[in-house]
């Protein structure tokens, strides 16, 4: 991959069109590109910013080698799209993010593995197939737990969450279709993200690590120092540059993080784009992860990423617009982004903006 297939004027592809997919387009824009979105809805907001689109299913090989046909180079803004279809696609165009990480995250047992196998922390788990392989699984990964699909994917998410021996029978109507993992439900105190950007060098530069939490339908996501638990982001920002080394990869991926209440470090999981914790680098920073993203496809040096500011991500339901509206009359510094349905705050005390939230019914 170099910056000669991305130069103004080229067609850059964008499979999916969600929030992250939009922006990705913004920014190709800037970049002087053309772009195409392939979707799978024949309606959707991310037209608009587009040059054409292709809708069809991420499964047809005559949609995929259309669309494939059409651009010099191609990203996917969603995990949802199999990586056999990418692997298909590769044969028209170039896709620089490859398939080996998303063939690694689509497969909850090959995820674990792979976590294991450069010794990193995920929770505990065990694959079961059938109602006594979840007998056994359930007396040493014990209560509670969640039971999984194996395989990721839109059509198949379906959670079951085991909280009792007694239980275990209500896994009956899911187990038969599939393989299935067993892990450990752990109650996390504190959640964390680490958004990376690999080049096609293998050099690596790492976003300021964020924590976020949900609550009643809206997000919050906090760009802070952390100097409380400095060692802590440290440990995560080494176990992300050790799974930098170890994928072959190009462009941004997000690993989570979370802390039990005996402040052990755990591997949630990898997602293999942009991510939406990451939408909080549009403010306070030199440069947001979806113009990262790009400098990685076009071949560019990557930029160090530097902050200016600490930030709060504050999503909000539409129930709660007219709070948020309310709220930017009374703070100036609060930008609205309808769109992502989100506002970011610069902040020079963490605790006292999120405190104003109750202020304002954002809570």
């Amino acid at each position: 991959m170099n910056s000669s297939l991305l130069k103004p004027g080229a067609t850059l592809g964008v499979i999916g069109d969600n929030l992250n997919g939009c922006q990705i387009v913004k920014e190709a824009k800037n970049f002087g590109l053309n772009v195409g979105v392939l979707t799978s809805l024949s309606e959707s907001k991310i037209k608009q910013y587009a040059d054409f689109m292709l809708v069809g299913s991420f499964n047809d090989h005559a949609v995929l080698k259309d669309f494939a046909e059409k651009c010099d180079v191609i990203t996917y803004a969603t995990d949802m799209i199999n990586f056999a279809s990418i692997q298909y696609m590769q044969q028209f165009t170039n896709i620089p993010q490859g398939t080996d990480l998303l063939e690694i995250v689509q497969d909850r047992a090959l995820e674990h593995a792979f976590f294991d196998q450069i010794n990193i922390n995920s929770v505990p788990y065990t694959t079961v197939v059938d109602v006594d392989d979840l007998y056994q699984a359930s007396e040493s990964i014990g209560y509670p737990a969640i039971l999984k699909p194996i395989i990721k994917t839109a059509n198949n998410s379906h959670q079951l969450k085991i909280g009792t021996k007694e239980e275990i029978d209500l896994a009956q109507p899911l187990l038969g279709n599939g393989s299935y993992i067993l892990e450990s439900d752990i109650e996390y105190q504190h959640k964390f993200a680490v958004i990376t950007t690999r080049a096609n060098d293998g050099s690596i530069e790492q976003f300021p690590a964020v924590e976020y939490t949900s609550h009643n339908g809206s997000t919050t996501v906090i760009n802070d120092h952390f100097d409380k638990i400095e060692d802590a982001i440290t440990e995560m920002k080494r176990i992300t540059t050790e799974i930098a080394k170890n994928i072959n990869y190009v462009g941004n991926f997000e690993v989570t993080f979370g802390f039990d209440k005996n402040d052990t470090l755990y591997v949630c999981g990898v997602k293999p784009t942009a991510s939406s914790n990451g939408f909080i680098f549009n403010l306070g920073m030199n440069i947001n992860e979806y113009r990262e993203h790009l400098r990685a496809l076009a071949g560019l040096p990557l930029l160090e990423a530097q902050k200016y500011t600490d930030v709060i991500l504050k999503s909000f339901t539409p129930e709660q617009l007219n709070d948020v509206l309310n709220a930017q009359n009374a703070e100036p510094n609060w930008q609205l982004y309808f769109e992502h349905q989100c506002v970011l705050i610069p902040t020079d005390s963490v605790n006292d903006t999120i405190e104003s939230f109750e202020k304002y019914n954002l809570n």
